[in-house]
């Protein structure tokens, strides 16, 4: 099975690099269509996929139109952001178009959205391609505030510090309230230059790859949502048995994302979802190994 992943990258996520890479890594055939003047006809004739995954987002007019003309690959679609009536769009317009639908999925653990398709859950993991420099810092900073607005959550959350730097979330321009502008692929270069790092927002945000990717990596990673209370709900339902462990909290959800919430972990959920038993067993070959490999990460 060949595998033609869009690159759907946005500010909080790597998602198809990190699946991309960790199916390559398995000997699994897979191929990252990252280039946006490559036209969609000419990526599918070249790469002859045999399922296409891509977010409903970045599911252009050219790409229904091949895959509306050409039967033989899958559709494997992200619908994580979508509201309930633009799942039924989403519903209608491929079944009127005829394209083959092989599941879509979501990263949220929790899912309200209704559908005639099947539809799965597929949580981000901890980005293990992009990790931070091994780099000698000096002088440590004392902490940066990461946030995608700056409102009142951020504004009381600073309040009372005296030394910060305010990272904005964004692919767009920056926002004069912020020090600097960041995504999620480039601040893996600072993780490692302050103390303390503080993912301030809502829980869309405090639940997106930021989470895994701070936790596995920040000297001390701080998670600030503005819905404690369904932040919390979302810790339970990801993570086992954290009230055992509330002195060292932090550790025990590295210690499970290391060996649950990786590239490969979900690299195998997607073969599974596709019911691809051989992919599936060529990443638990590597998934075996990985408790030596990162175990000093």
């Amino acid at each position: 099975m060949k595998i033609l992943f869009h690159n759907y990258s946005s500010s909080t996520s790597t998602e198809p690099l990190y699946l991309h890479n960790a199916l390559q890594k398995c000997g699994v055939e897979s191929v990252i269509w990252g280039d946006p003047n490559m036209s969609a006809y000419d990526v599918f004739d070249t790469t002859k996929p045999d399922v296409f995954v891509t977010h409903f987002k970045t599911f252009s007019q050219d790409i229904f139109q091949y895959m509306q003309q050409n039967s033989g690959c899958s559709l494997v679609l992200n619908v994580t952001g979508a509201s309930q009536s633009q799942i039924e769009s989403i519903e209608k317009e491929l079944e009127k178009a005829g394209i083959k639908v092989a599941f879509l999925f979501t990263n949220s653990s929790e899912n309200k959205l209704k559908t005639k398709l099947k539809l799965h859950s597929l949580l981000p993991a901890a980005d293990l391609f992009n990790l931070p420099p091994q780099q000698n810092v000096k002088s440590v900073l004392p902490e940066a505030v990461v946030s995608n607005k700056f409102d009142e959550n951020v504004e009381n959350y600073i309040g009372e510090k005296d030394v910060f730097n305010l990272l904005y979330i964004t692919e767009g321009d920056k926002d004069s309230n912020f020090d600097i502008r960041v995504n999620v692929r480039n601040l893996s270069q600072l993780y490692k230059v302050y103390d303390k790092m503080s993912l301030v927002g809502d829980n869309d945000l405090c639940c997106s790859q930021l989470f895994f990717d701070m936790v596995m990596h920040c000297n001390n990673p701080v998670i600030r949502s503005s819905d404690q209370e369904v932040f919390n709900k979302f810790l339970g339902s990801v993570f086992q048995d954290t009230d055992q462990y509330e002195d060292d909290l932090l550790g025990e959800i590295k210690n499970q994302i290391k060996d649950r919430h990786t590239p490969f972990h979900r690299a195998w959920r997607l073969m599974k979802f596709l019911g691809d038993k051989d992919a599936m067993s060529k990443i638990d070959n590597v998934k075996n190994q990985l408790p030596t490999l990162i175990k000093d990460m």
